[in-house]
């Protein structure tokens, strides 16, 4: 298997995706800049040993969010490893680039300043598709269906 085939089913995993092809809907195909937040607290005993949460007496709250500019651009946020929790990590999932403005970054690092707003797989949309209702819909974009029945009126006007 392929290594961008890997890691975009590690992602459909770890952010709840159902398959594939629900990964490809949410990043591709004019969908529209938005995120998708992972949020994962794991519990330890004084031993540093995994444990239901009434029994911990330490935490460890994992942050990480999906960004997609809607047109196959596809990066991951995370900790850094070196900066920890004082800077990001970021990578690009089955992709060579992923366009992202000002606004968003903001958004995005108010994910890892303020987690506690935020749901585990929320989504945040930016942007409304071009082509459907919503990115995970089928249903055709009112503005695409006004679009070609007015250039379907100009070309019977015109003959």
């Amino acid at each position: 298997m392929d290594k961008d085939r890997e890691r975009r089913l590690r992602v459909v995993e770890d952010f709840g995706f159902e398959n594939l092809a629900h990964l490809f809907k949410f990043t591709e195909y004019l969908s529209g800049a938005k995120f998708r937040v992972r949020i994962v607290t794991t519990y330890y005993d004084d031993e540093g040993n995994e444990v239901e949460a009434d029994k911990a007496v330490d935490t460890y709250t994992s942050v990480r969010v999906l960004y997609t500019d809607g047109d196959s651009g596809v990066m991951e946020f995370g900790f850094s490893e070196i900066y920890e929790d004082e800077g990001y990590q970021i990578e690009l999932i089955g992709c060579k680039w992923c366009d992202i403005n000002p606004r968003y970054m903001n958004a995005i690092n108010d994910v890892f300043v303020n987690p506690f707003l935020y749901e585990d797989y929320e989504i945040e949309v930016f942007e409304d598709p071009c082509i459907t209702v919503s990115w995970d819909s089928d249903e055709r974009n009112e503005r695409i269906i006004n679009a070609k029945k007015d250039r379907e009126n100009r070309f019977t006007l015109q003959h």
